[in-house]
C-alpha cells in the first residue's frame, strides 16, 4: 500500500514538474523570441545607419496636405504662438506643401519648401510644432528632434514593455507599452519583417508639450539607404489650453517625383500645386477651398464697398495686433537671403517671475543677411526688464562671418552687466574728505556697468580656437548727487586688450579647456585703470544617451596686477546671466541663489559645477506627477571667494510643458546658509 501511494504521490509530482517545467520552457521560448526580435531591429537599424554614413547625402521631395479646424477658441489663443491666424473668422482651415528634403550621411535633416497654398490667413504657419512629427526617425534614440525615446533602439529597451505576436507572411506584430507614464515615452503597435527586423509599419500615440498625437508610418522599402525613413506619414493631433480646442490632421507623402527650381521659395501658385498633387483632394480639403474661394470671390467684388470703420479695423487687428501678440520670423531679400526673428512684443507668456528679480519681461530679435554659403553679417538683441529692481539688461552683438566653415567673425557688443558694489572708491573718497559726511546715506559704492567688445574669432582646427580682442568698461554711479557732494568724478573707465585660448584635445565631443586674458592700459581711451586679469576654465558636457547628460565645470580667476584705489572687479567666466531663457540657457554649470554681489567682491575664485540631466529620474515615477515630468536634474555646486569659503549648493529640478524649476539647498562657511527656489516659463517655448 505504501509503495503503491508512493508511486502516484512521485508520478504526480513528475507531472506537476512536467508541467511546470512545459510552461517555463514556453514562457523561456517566449522571451527568446522577443529578445531575438528586438535584435534584429536594433541591429538593422545600426547596420543600415552605418551603411548610410558611407554615403552621399540624399535628397527626397515631399506632398504634404493638411486641415486644421479650431472647435472652441477664446481670446486666449492670440498669445500662443503660430495660432495667432486662426483666432478669429472661419473655424476650418486646408492647405497643401510640396518640400525637398535633403538627409546628409549624418542622418541631418534639411527642409526648403518650394510651394505653400492653402486658406490660412497670408499663408501663416500653424501649430508649427506639430511639424517635426512629419520627419520622424524611429529607429534613432528619439524620434522627433531629440525628444520621444523610440522603442526601437538599443538604448531605450528598459523604458517599454514589448508583447510578439506572429503573424502570416514571415511578419511579427510587436505591441509596445512604456513601463512609467511619460510625455518622453509612447505607446501603439508595429509591424515588422521577421526574417530582418525590418519595420514595415509604425503606429504610435503619445502627448507632448501641449499637443496630443497619433501618428501612422509606412516605412520605406523601395531603397535600403531610404529604409530608415517613413514613405507616408499621416498625423492626427490635437491641442487644448485655456477652454481652446484644435485639431488638425497632417499627410505626407515622400518620394514625389517632381522637381522644383532652387530658386522657387515659398511660392503660393495654385496652379502649380495642382501639377504635382499625387492623388485627388479629399471631399473635406476640397469642400473648405471651394468655400474659401466663394467668400473671397465676393469679398473681392465689395472691396470698393467697405467703409473706413472696416479698414481700421482690419489694420488693428490683422497688421497691428498680428506683429504686437504673434512671433515675426521669416526670409527677405532677394532669394531668401535675409532673415528675421523677433519675440511677440506684447505676450504675457514671455514674462517670467523669480524672488530675486520679480516680474521680468525679456525680448529677442535676430536679424541676419548672407553674402554666400560661408559668409554673413547678423544682428542679434536681448533685453530684459526687472520690474523688482527696476533695472534694463541687454546684449548687442554684431557679427560678420566671414568663414563660417571655422567659425571665423569678427564681433562688436555693446552690453551691461550687473549693477555693482566695490568700496574701494568710497574708502579712497572718505580718506581725503572730512567725517562730517554721512557717508553711509550716500549710497557711493553702486555702479552701473557698461561695456564695448571688440573680438575675433577663429578655429584654427577641431582642437583650437583664438580669440583676440579689445574690451570698453564703463562703471557710472548710481547716485551721482553723492559723488558732486563730494567733488569727486562719476565715471570709471578702462581699457584692456583680451585673448582667448580654446584647447579641445578630444574635438568638440571632449572637454574643452579656455584661458582667458585681459590687460588694463591707463591712459588709453581715457582709461584711469592699471589691471590684470587671468581665468582658466574646464568644462565638459557628457552626452550619455541623447537625453541624458553629465555637465562638469571647473575654473579659477584671479587678478595679478590691481590698483586698489579705483579697480572694479568683473569677470569673463564667473558672473551672472541677467537673461537667461529658462532650462536650456544657464541653468546648468551656474550658481542658482548665489547672492550676485558675490561675483564682484573677491580678487580670485575657484569654482566646480556638476550637473546630471535625465528625463526619467525621480518624480517621472510618481503617480500622477510623473505625466507631466519631462527632464530631470540633480545639481551640485560649490566655490570660494575671499570671506566665503566655501559656498556649495546642492539642487533638485525639473521641466514640463508649462514650467521649469529647481529647488536649491546653500551652505555658506559650512554652516546652511538657506533654501531657495527658481521657477522659468517654458510655455510653448519650442513652438
Amino acid at each position: 500500500m505504501r509503495r503503491r501511494v508512493l508511486a502516484v504521490t512521485t508520478l504526480f509530482l513528475l507531472c506537476c514538474y512536467s508541467v511546470v517545467w512545459g510552461s517555463g520552457r514556453e514562457r523561456d521560448s517566449t522571451l527568446t523570441m522577443e529578445q531575438e526580435m528586438l535584435r534584429r531591429i536594433f541591429e538593422y537599424g545600426e547596420q543600415t545607419r552605418g551603411r548610410r554614413s558611407q554615403g552621399s547625402s540624399l535628397q527626397n521631395n515631399a506632398y504634404t496636405r493638411y486641415n486644421i479646424e479650431a472647435q472652441k477658441r477664446n481670446f486666449t489663443l492670440t498669445f500662443v504662438p503660430s495660432m495667432y491666424a486662426i483666432t478669429h473668422g472661419r473655424r476650418e482651415y486646408a492647405g497643401e506643401t510640396f518640400m525637398t528634403f535633403d538627409v546628409d550621411s549624418t542622418g541631418m535633416i534639411n527642409a526648403k519648401r518650394h510651394l505653400n497654398v492653402g486658406t490660412v490667413p497670408k499663408h501663416a504657419t500653424t501649430m508649427e510644432p506639430t511639424l517635426q512629427y512629419l520627419t520622424p526617425t524611429v529607429y534613432d534614440e528619439t524620434i522627433v528632434n531629440g525628444t520621444l525615446l523610440s522603442p526601437f533602439h538599443r538604448r531605450n529597451r528598459h523604458y517599454y514593455h514589448y508583447i510578439m505576436t506572429p503573424l502570416t507572411e514571415g511578419r511579427m506584430e510587436i505591441v509596445f507599452r512604456p513601463r512609467v507614464y511619460n510625455t518622453q515615452l509612447v505607446g501603439g503597435i508595429a509591424i515588422a519583417d521577421r526574417a530582418t527586423g525590418r519595420l514595415l509599419t509604425v503606429d504610435y500615440d503619445g502627448e507632448y508639450d501641449m499637443i496630443r498625437f497619433k501618428a501612422h508610418l509606412a516605412m520605406n522599402n523601395t531603397d535600403v539607404t531610404l529604409s530608415l525613413f517613413p514613405r507616408q506619414v499621416s498625423i492626427d493631433a490635437r491641442f487644448r489650453f485655456l477652454g481652446n480646442k484644435v485639431t488638425a490632421s497632417f499627410n505626407t507623402i515622400y518620394g514625389i517625383d517632381k522637381t522644383f527650381p532652387d530658386t522657387i521659395i515659398d511660392s503660393h501658385d495654385r496652379a502649380a500645386m495642382d501639377t504635382i498633387r499625387p492623388y485627388p483632394l479629399p471631399q473635406t480639403e476640397a469642400e473648405i477651398y471651394a468655400r474659401y474661394d466663394s467668400l473671397k470671390s465676393v469679398s473681392d467684388s465689395l472691396k470698393t464697398d467697405i467703409d473706413a470703420d472696416s479698414r481700421w479695423k482690419k489694420i488693428l487687428w490683422d497688421v497691428i495686433g498680428d506683429n504686437l501678440l504673434n512671433r515675426i520670423h521669416g526670409n527677405f531679400g532677394k532669394d531668401g537671403k535675409g532673415y528675421l526673428k523677433l519675440t511677440p512684443i506684447l505676450n504675457p507668456l514671455y514674462m517670467t517671475y523669480s524672488s530675486k528679480r520679480g516680474l521680468v519681461y525679456k525680448f529677442r530679435v535676430r536679424l541676419r543677411w548672407d553674402f554666400s554659403k560661408t559668409s554673413n553679417i547678423a544682428l542679434f538683441f536681448k533685453g530684459g526688464y526687472s520690474f523688482k529692481l527696476n533695472e534694463f539688461y541687454y546684449r548687442a552683438p554684431l557679427r560678420y562671418t566671414f568663414n563660417n566653415k571655422r567659425n571665423g567673425y569678427i564681433e562688436i557688443e555693446y552690453a551691461n552687466g550687473n549693477r555693482m558694489t566695490t568700496s574701494d572708491v568710497v574708502d579712497r573718497i572718505r580718506a581725503t574728505k572730512p567725517d562730517s559726511i554721512n557717508w553711509g546715506a550716500l549710497g557711493l559704492d553702486y555702479f552701473n556697468h557698461m561695456y564695448e567688445k571688440l573680438r575675433v574669432n577663429y578655429d584654427l582646427s577641431d582642437r583650437w580656437t583664438i580669440q583676440p580682442g579689445v574690451v570698453y568698461h564703463r562703471y557710472t554711479a548710481v547716485d551721482k548727487e553723492g559723488f558732486h557732494l563730494a567733488g569727486k568724478e562719476t565715471e570709471y573707465n578702462t581699457f584692456a586688450p583680451t585673448m582667448e585660448v580654446q584647447y579641445r584635445p578630444f574635438g568638440w565631443r571632449g572637454v574643452a579647456y579656455t584661458l582667458n586674458y585681459e590687460r588694463g592700459l591707463k591712459g588709453v581711451g581715457n582709461s584711469g585703470v592699471d589691471y590684470e586679469r587671468i581665468e582658466m576654465d574646464a568644462s565638459w558636457l557628457h552626452s550619455i544617451t541623447a537625453v541624458r547628460s553629465l555637465s562638469l565645470r571647473f575654473g579659477i580667476g584671479f587678478y595679478t596686477d590691481r590698483n586698489k584705489e579705483d579697480c572694479f572687479l568683473f569677470y569673463e567666466n564667473f558672473r551672472e546671466d541677467n537673461l537667461s531663457d529658462g532650462w536650456n540657457d544657464d541653468w546648468s554649470g551656474n550658481f542658482q541663489i548665489l547672492n550676485r554681489h558675490w561675483y564682484n567682491s573677491s580678487t580670485y575664485y575657484v569654482r566646480a559645477n556638476a550637473t546630471y540631466e535625465s528625463p526619467m529620474m525621480v518624480l517621472s515615477h510618481v503617480p500622477w506627477i510623473g505625466r507631466i515630468v519631462e527632464t530631470e536634474r540633480i545639481y551640485v555646486s560649490t566655490m570660494a571667494v575671499e570671506h566665503l569659503h566655501p559656498y556649495t549648493e546642492f539642487g533638485y529640478g525639473f521641466t514640463n510643458r508649462v514650467f521649469s524649476t529647481g529647488v536649491f539647498w546653500s551652505t555658506k562657511n559650512g554652516k546652511f546658509d538657506g533654501i531657495g527656489a527658481r521657477i522659468g516659463l517654458e510655455l510653448f517655448r519650442d513652438w
